[in-house]
């Protein structure tokens, strides 16, 4: 929702459209809010992990079951 700021953010969508989006989410995110992402694979978290902090969050930690990945980021 344009103009609006969030404490969390959970992104439980596949890779390519969380780093597509990224730049929205931090945008939309109040100081020291949370972004989780969930939704895709283990392997994906390096790029994602990358690229968040990249925009200037940090990385949290992370979560695996079943190869399937979630991350919590703060900015």
């Amino acid at each position: 929702i344009e103009g609006m700021r969030f404490d969390v953010i959970l992104a439980n969508i596949n890779r390519n459209i969380i780093l597509e989006d990224l730049d929205a989410y931090v945008g939309s995110m109040n100081a020291e809010g949370l972004l989780l992402t969930s939704g895709y694979y283990a392997q994906d978290l390096p790029v994602i992990q990358e690229a968040a902090i990249g925009h200037g969050l940090k990385f949290v930690a992370h979560a695996l079951k079943d190869n399937w990945c979630c991350a919590l980021f703060v900015r």
